[in-house]
């Protein structure tokens, strides 16, 4: 077999009868023997050469740049009906499955080397390294949970690390911090400034001639976003049931939906872990993979996908456009849940495909939030799982969060939140809009892009595609105008024609700061709808949307009638 085959990690089920549980990185650190084992299992696959194909640099190419041919899929060159190259998913129905197998192809590479380390470890505790490295999974950062003081998990800040090596305790660099580039990687065929850079960089410190990380201002953005995630993510959880509304942030024109796609919130976690003053590797889709972040961050939101499917076991993959194709999805075709994800392959000949990774255990692993669901009813999982979902992340003060009081039940209030439509690559790079009532930050939506999008097809199919994404705005509401949980209408739409308003974050394509006049493509509508509290302990109902285009009359991305919206 002369190409890689994607089977998940090796090794055993565990006692349970259920395969190994990817861990969130926090609860990871605190398992020393397993923790030290994922670090120096990614050193180890940091240090191979790029013409490896199964290298850290050679997995992360695969996601953009260089561009080349991974495992002989596609072809040598790029197939005669396509007019570009990539395996690229973004914008897509498949955005969400395509990134599934390819999480799992870093995994069981990540596995194969930490059980090769720990066969090193000698001592009475030898067993005990062996077991820590079948049991370990590639972890996630849930960047939607949070603790009171909303700092990010010390390990993804640290440049060095101590951690347990067979030569005892040792104090490490730290490969979560970022990727040091080889001498003979591809960064020259790189576009600037991802050319000039000898190291992954995240909030980028531009001020000699060896950037660093900017840690302070990577910490801030999270403290002034993570609420909102937290809310976003909730609502694309709870409200989300089709999988159009789901997959991918292309706007739609005739959704009713009151929440962003998974997609969406991915492309926020994406430009707010790279930053954009200036754009660091995560906020440009060519290279966000050359950042070990990318493989965290990913495996959460396939975690969410796993979160949601159980709340929505009836539905799955739908049929979706693909224009200007990838390298091996023909031009002008359409996809389903039988499209090839290449450059995935499960066997000799044959690759994954979305019906075949419905599930996490198609690929030998699960998440801590199914470990003690023993029922096999899907009605009585989906109950089960909503309430982790809402214990996790319902908005404080929220109808949702209320559905746990017996006192509350069938209390129905409205809430708010705006809609926001751009252009993805009207810029020229990744920026965020950023919503603020008075000077009160409340939330963002973002475009992740790349600088150069020339050589990714399905990056030039976006080039003239509207993307979209929702901000809440109900706690910022009751925050700033002290209301109860009921909201009067028409007081607090009178508060947003004063104090809802809109920032632009980010550079254009030439490095220059971006200005909101920029972005002519901009829409933007006031929502409301009204939510039930739901039976003791269940799940609310939300009405039908209310438009308020009133709300942003003299604004930038006013738009007077919400049928042109």
């Amino acid at each position: 077999m002369s190409h890689p085959v994607v089977t998940g990690s090796d090794g055993p089920i565990g006692p349970e009868g259920r395969w190994q549980n990817r861990l969130e990185i926090r609860e990871l650190v605190k398992d020393r023997k397993q923790f030290s084992l994922y670090i120096q299992a990614l050193k180890a696959m940091m240090k191979l050469k790029s013409s490896n194909s199964l290298s850290f640099t050679s997995i992360a190419g695969i996601h953009g740049m260089p561009y080349v041919q991974w495992g002989q899929s596609g072809g040598s060159a790029k197939p005669p009906n396509v007019d570009f190259g990539g395996y690229c998913t973004h914008g897509s129905v498949l955005f969400p499955t395509w990134h599934r197998p390819y999480v799992a192809l870093f995994e069981q590479e990540l596995y194969d080397h930490a059980n090769k380390i720990a066969e090193t470890y000698t001592g009475s505790d030898a067993s005990e390294w062996q077991d820590a490295g079948r049991n370990l999974r590639s972890p996630y950062w849930d960047w939607a949970s949070y603790d009171a003081d909303k700092k990010l998990p010390e390990v993804l800040t640290l440049p060095t690390i101590r951690i347990l090596t067979k030569h005892g305790n040792e104090l490490v660099e730290n490969p979560l911090y970022g990727y040091e580039f080889h001498t003979d990687d591809p960064i020259s065929t790189f576009d600037w400034p991802f050319n000039k850079w000898s190291r992954s960089l995240r909030h980028p410190k531009i001020g000699d001639s060896d950037p660093k990380n900017d840690m302070r201002s990577f910490q801030d953005e999270y403290t002034e976003a993570c609420e909102q995630i937290r809310t976003q993510m909730y609502y694309c959880l709870v409200t989300l049931e089709t999988w159009d509304s789901l997959s991918n942030h292309t706007a739609n024109p005739d959704s009713r939906d009151i929440a962003g796609s998974l997609e969406a919130i991915h492309d926020d976690m994406h430009v707010l872990i790279g930053g954009t003053k200036p754009t660091g590797h995560m906020a440009d889709s060519t290279v966000s993979a050359f950042d070990p972040i990318f493989f965290l961050h990913h495996a959460n939101l396939d975690r969410m996908l796993a979160l949601w499917s159980a709340l929505n076991p009836d539905v799955w993959v739908s049929q979706g456009d693909q224009p200007h194709g990838t390298w091996t999805i023909p031009k002008n075709g359409t996809v389903d849940m039988t499209t090839d994800l290449a450059p995935f392959w499960n066997g000799p000949s044959s690759y994954w495909d979305s019906k075949f990774v419905r599930t996490t255990e198609a690929l030998r692993y699960t998440y801590p939030e199914f470990n003690d669901i023993e029922s096999n009813d899907p009605e009585e999982i989906k109950w089960l799982i909503f309430r982790k979902v809402n214990a996790l992340y319902a908005p404080e003060d929220s109808v949702s969060a209320a559905s746990s009081s017996k006192s509350l039940s069938g209390t129905s209030i409205h809430e708010w939140a705006v809609r926001i439509k751009f252009k993805k690559q009207e810029l020229g790079a990744s920026f965020s809009i950023l919503v603020y009532l008075g000077e009160t930050y409340v939330g963002r939506v973002s475009a992740f892009t790349a600088r150069e999008p020339r050589r990714c097809a399905n990056c030039v199919r976006n080039a003239n595609v509207e993307i979209e994404g929702y901000v809440h705005l109900t706690q910022a509401i009751r925050g700033k105008y002290q209301s109860t949980i009921f909201l009067d209408l028409q007081s607090t739409l009178g508060c947003l024609k004063e104090d809802l308003s809109f920032r632009l974050r980010g550079t254009k394509k030439d490095g220059t700061a971006a200005k909101m006049n920029d972005l002519t493509s901009l829409k933007a509508m006031t929502i409301s709808y009204t939510v039930a509290c739901g039976p003791f302990d269940g799940r609310p109902s939300y009405g039908a949307i209310e438009y308020h285009p009133s709300a942003l009359v003299g604004k930038p991305g006013h738009v007077p009638d919400p049928s042109q919206f």
